[in-house]
């Protein structure tokens, strides 16, 4: 991927690192924390609606992701080939509908955040209505707990994954999004202890939702992988 957005002219401080050292008010500050959980929404609205579409027209085009990222006014950074992982999105400054991209460093900012962050809401909100079935009954208070603290794990994870590599701290964001990606292989094994519901639409619809969500936070973790690795490899030679 290529360098952040986020990342802006040194300042005068002996660190070099300019993004750490611009001074904002909590003002400021809150109103970038604002505009982050609205593009976070704005997401999760057009992620909500893949799921019409791509259910009504069987020959829609576009890679669920993608469809969002554009969608979002983000353009993809790299050429897409057949059989390649998806490139990273990134804002499209052309876009004027899109708002304006923070002048500071934020990491609830990043493209890649919103898009975990919304996703991450996603499926939390398809867990809390499953908790609400009967059949979630089923289910051990330590597999509930389990599968709690994977999804928040994960989530936790990706954002510093995603903070590290736009930091240029690529190796931490291997490492980081290898933990990711394990994390979410075990919340798929506790989900296998979900029942099967014939009779119950609605539930299966929720499973099933909720499965695809997992499946897209972990494409972003190999998309982010790939690019981390790909930054590795050029500064070993």
């Amino acid at each position: 991927m290529s360098e952040s957005e986020n990342h802006q002219e040194s300042g005068n401080g002996e660190s070099g690192n300019g993004r750490r050292q611009v001074l904002r008010t909590e003002q400021e500050w809150r109103s970038l924390l604002i505009r982050a959980e609205s593009e976070t929404a704005r997401f999760l609205k057009f992620y909500e609606e893949t799921f019409r579409v791509l259910e009504e027209d069987s020959d829609a085009e576009g890679d669920r992701l993608d469809r969002c990222a554009l969608a979002m006014g983000w353009h993809l950074s790299t050429e897409i080939e057949d059989g390649d992982v998806p490139a990273i999105p990134e804002k499209n400054d052309t876009d004027e509908s899109v708002p304006a991209f923070p002048a500071v460093y934020s990491l609830h900012n990043l493209p890649e955040s919103i898009a975990v962050s919304a996703i991450y809401n996603f499926a939390r909100k398809r867990w809390q209505s499953i908790w609400k079935t009967p059949y979630a009954g089923k289910l051990s208070p330590r597999s509930a707990s389990d599968l709690a603290d994977s999804l928040s794990a994960a989530h936790r994870d990706m954002l510093l994954a995603i903070d590290a590599e736009d930091a240029m701290e690529f190796g931490l964001a291997v490492c980081l999004m290898k933990n990711v990606h394990a994390t979410l292989n075990r919340h798929f094994a506790e989900m296998e202890c979900l029942p099967t519901a014939v009779n119950d639409d609605s539930y299966s619809a929720t499973v099933n939702e909720l499965r695809t969500a997992l499946m897209d936070l972990r494409d972003i973790c190999l998309r982010i992988l790939r690019d981390a690795r790909q930054e590795l490899a050029k500064a070993s030679k």
